[in-house]
Parts: structure tokens; sequence; C-alpha cells
């Protein structure tokens, strides 16, 4: 198979009902802008909704020329009745021939949150399908040695091991070396009817992820992975794999063919890259979701793409002159993300000691979230087109770091401990961190040692980017050129006038407050649905 490498963003659709076209197309323009190549389509089988919202996801991406959108399957939030064989290939076939759908030697990518048992199923499924499927699951429940006996039921293996595991501190590759190996195995190709190797037809989508914290008591998940330095890791690691060269649907030949950030918009589990839309956010994640911004993390994305896609195998390699994206990155970009309140923050003003929250290290991890963090940090990456200075600071307390950043040195990666700017134990006055680059300046939410207000350590991370990307976008929501977006464009907004039944799926999927809906949308809905379910 020839994989063109891509890289898409893990959508998550249970938290889009009555989202609008221009939401969708605000959505795209900003991914767009970051190098994304589409978006992996999360879907639940119980959410009434999901025929709706498809149609509107693909109506918006076929108005942008180079953005592309496939079906992931979410086994997890299957609902009572879960999917059949009958509802996936009914819905693959209503979208595969859409001009915005993602293709692989002709035929749809599709792909699944779990759902192994189901797995001898896609046979039929396939049999259903005009013309066939590319179908690469993520059936990480099983691992990759579990993979490597289904092997032959595949075209290819999507891994969701994108986070240290509990009491690890740091995430490797292990996993996707095992894939790697499990996909180059021999086995009888289900589309095929002789034996060939799978180093030339299987393909490894790795899954990479910036951030991973919940805390929501009614799904029953409370727990926060090591992030300090996740981002640049799990993005170095991609580019580390990357070393069989491009395009041939090589995964089992040591390379990822396709990358997955987990992901766009799932805000509740705080890995989300998108600009915050309020409709989007449950209420109860609201205290430590709200006004915590991760821009940032996509604002570097071009340059890490570029290099994906160009076969670098370091992040420390750098671009040559003529790689370097200029109408992204412009002269460079810089971003820094930590959490607000040092995690032995002292007591709170009434008093009473400022808890964890029950907050564990890793999931279903036994030791508290606290001793998941070495030291308070400000994390900073950096990459430049020139030899730059570089500033971190704090107004408040005059504090200052300045660093020297090599042009074309790749991704430049440091940390800046509270203390060095005058913040963490002991300081409540706090302050806001500042970030300073080519002349530009950019100031985040503040950094104080006292307890939210929720009582408990909000583990989130707030971002603050200097970019050429971070300049609001000024046109209009009518699609056009993908590349003529920003990194920082504006994030939706509607009431929660509505109550959506989306549904839990584990550690994805979830119920949603939605926006009204018009009356002509709702129609257009309603006979979708009806039509489909024919």
């Amino acid at each position: 198979m020839i994989v063109p490498k891509s890289v898409f963003a893990h959508y998550m659709v249970g938290l889009t009902l009555n989202q609008t076209t221009d939401q969708w197309k605000r959505d795209i323009r900003s991914a767009s802008a970051a190098s994304i190549d589409g978006f992996a389509l999360n879907i639940g089988a119980a959410d009434h909704f999901t025929f709706s919202s498809l149609h509107t996801a693909y109506e918006a991406a076929s108005t942008f020329a180079n953005f592309s959108l496939f079906l992931s399957f979410d086994f997890s939030a299957s609902g009572p009745d879960g999917w059949t064989v009958d509802y996936i290939a009914n819905l693959t076939n209503s979208f595969k021939d859409e001009p915005a759908q993602f293709k692989i030697d002709g035929k749809p990518l599709v792909s699944t949150f779990e759902g192994v048992d189901f797995r001898e199923s896609w046979r039929e499924v396939r049999k259903k399908v005009e013309g066939d499927i590319v179908f690469v699951p993520d059936w990480s429940s099983v691992g990759p040695e579990g993979v490597r006996e289904r092997v032959g039921d595949i075209d290819g293996a999507f891994s969701f091991d994108a986070w240290p595991r509990p009491s690890q501190s740091q995430l490797t590759t292990f996993s996707d070396d095992g894939y790697l190996s499990a996909l180059s195995s021999s086995s009888i190709s289900p589309n095929s009817k002789t034996t060939s190797q799978n180093n030339n037809n299987k393909i490894y989508m790795m899954g990479i992820s910036p951030y991973f914290y919940t805390r929501l008591s009614s799904y029953h998940k409370n727990w926060y992975s090591p992030s300090d330095t996740l981002w640049p890791t799990r993005l170095s690691q991609a580019l580390s794999l990357n070393h069989a060269s491009s395009g041939g649907g090589g995964g089992g030949a040591g390379a990822p063919d396709l990358l997955q950030i987990i992901t766009w918009n799932d805000f509740a589990e705080s890995h989300y890259i998108s600009d915050l839309v309020p409709s989007q956010i449950l209420s109860e994640a609201e205290s430590y979701v709200n006004g915590f911004d991760h821009g940032g993390f996509r604002a570097v994305l071009p340059w890490y793409v570029a290099a994906y896609k160009l076969g670098k195998t370091t992040a420390e390699e750098g671009l040559a002159d003529g790689e370097w994206p200029e109408e992204k990155l412009g002269d460079g970009v810089m971003v820094a993300w930590y959490r607000t309140t040092p995690v032995n923050v002292t007591a709170a003003t009434d008093g009473k000691e400022c808890g964890d929250g029950g907050t564990k290290w890793g999931q279903q991890g036994e030791k508290s979230a606290r001793e998941a963090v070495e030291r308070d940090v400000v994390n900073v990456l950096a990459i430049v087109r020139r030899d730059t200075q570089v500033v971190v600071s704090v107004e408040s307390t005059g504090k200052r770091v300045v660093r020297q950043v090599k042009k074309m040195g790749g991704a430049s990666f440091f940390q800046v401990g509270f203390e060095e700017l005058g913040l963490g134990r002991g300081n409540k006055k706090g302050g806001k961190v500042r970030i300073e680059m080519n002349g530009e300046v950019r100031e985040g939410r503040e950094v104080r040692d006292e307890c939210p207000a929720s009582g408990v350590i909000n583990f989130n991370a707030a971002t603050v980017y200097i970019a050429k990307s971070t300049h609001p976008y000024t046109g209009n929501d009518d699609g056009g050129s993908a590349s003529s977006g920003s990194a920082g464009s504006g994030s939706g907004s509607g009431s929660k006038d509505g109550k959506g039944d989306g549904d839990e799926d584990g550690d994805e999927n979830a119920a949603m407050p939605g926006r009204s809906v018009g009356v002509t949308a709702a129609l257009v809905a309603f006979l979708g649905f009806a039509l489909f379910n024919l």
C-alpha cells in the first residue's frame, strides 16, 4: 500500500451535539494552520446525533483543499446494543465517497477505539462496504503481542499507548517497537489470496499526546500522567522511529506511517490542543479546564510535521533553510506550559490543607499524583530560524531567565524551576509567567502558592506562546485555503441551554451540554438519521 505520511488529530464527535458548520470550519482552519492533515472522527454507537454531526463535519471539510477525515468507531462507547455489522457498514458507505474522506489505495481508512471482541465481524463489514476498507484499529488493550496474534485480520495497528503508566515518569518507545515488530510478522492478508510479508503492506499509526489529567468522579476517572516533558518527548520519538524512509505502508520496517494526536478536543482529559469550546467542556471538568489554554502545544507542530515528513530522525537535526515552513513558523516559535499551583502548595485561605483531590499517578495507579511531580517547573520549547535570545520572566518578582537558542538547531527544550522565577511555596503574591522572543512578549496565567477555589490541586497546564500563528485570524468562516487560518483563531462558544445525551466511553467519549438547534438543522438531522436507519 502507498501511504502518504500524514498527521491526524483524534476528534471527539460525541461532544458536538448541534455543532454548527462554522465551528467545524474554525476547528479545521486551526488544525490546518498547525500542519494537521485531518481529523480521526471518534464516534459512539449510542449517540443519536452521530449521522448529522458527521454530515456537518464532512460538509465543512469539503470546503478545504487539503483536509481529510476518517471514521474511528469507539467500542467503549457502544451503548446497550453496541455496534453492528450493518450499522458500521452503512456509516462507512455513507461517507466513503465524500471529497474529504481519507483513502489509501482508493479505499477509506477505518479505525477504532478498542473493539477486539468484534474483530471477526470486520470480515462481514468488508463485504458490505463497496470497494472494501483499509482497517487500522486501536486494540491497545491486548498490546503488541495480542495484535501479533490477530495481525491477519487487520491492515495495520493504531496505538493508544501515548502516556506514562502508573509510577512511570517517562514514556519510552517500548510499546511502539512491539507494534512494529508485530506488524512485520508473516501472515495471510485478509485482502489477499497469497502469503505476504506484512512489512510491505501493514500500516503503523502512532499515537502522540501532549498531556493527561482528568478528575471526573461521575465517570470514576481521576489520574494524572507525568506530562511536563511528554509533548517534546513523544514528538521526538515519532522522529526517532522515522528511519525507514517514507510512504510505503512499511510500518513493520520501522517507521510510523501515520501519526495521530490524542486529542483535538477531549477537554475533560486535558489532552486537548484545540482552542477552548465552552459547549464541549463537561461541567464537572470546568474547574480544571476553563482558562487553561492549550493552543501553544499545536504552535510547534508545523516544525515537527515538516521534520517527520522529510524523514528527519532527531529533534536536534533541524531543517535546512529551504525546508523551513516560513508561512507557518515565520522566524520561529516559543511555547511555555506549566501548572499554576505548586504541587506542595501551602494551606488554603480557610486553614484547610490543599489536597490532591484523590488524583493518582497514572490510570489505575496507587500513588498520589503529587509523587509524579519531581519539581514545579515552567517547560519551554523554542524553535528558531536564526540565533535568538529567549527569556522567561515574572514581572512581579523581577526574576528573569535568559537562554540563547541556535538557528536551525532543531527543537530546544528546557525547564525553569519555579524557584528561579521567585515563585513557589511561600509566595502567595504570585506572578504571571512571561515569555519573550524576537521583540514580542506574551504573558500567561498567574502562578500562586494558594489553593484553587476547588480546594484541590489543579494538575492541568496552561500554555503561553509566541508564533506567527499567534495573531488572530481576521477572515471569515467560509472555508477557503487551509493555510490561511491561524493556530490561535477563535474558539467557539455557545449557551448550555440544551442537554446532549452523549455517552461515557471509558477513557474517551462523554456526555456534553449542547447548544439549542435551529428548526432547519433539526429537520435535516432528523431526516438524515431516519433515512440512514431505514
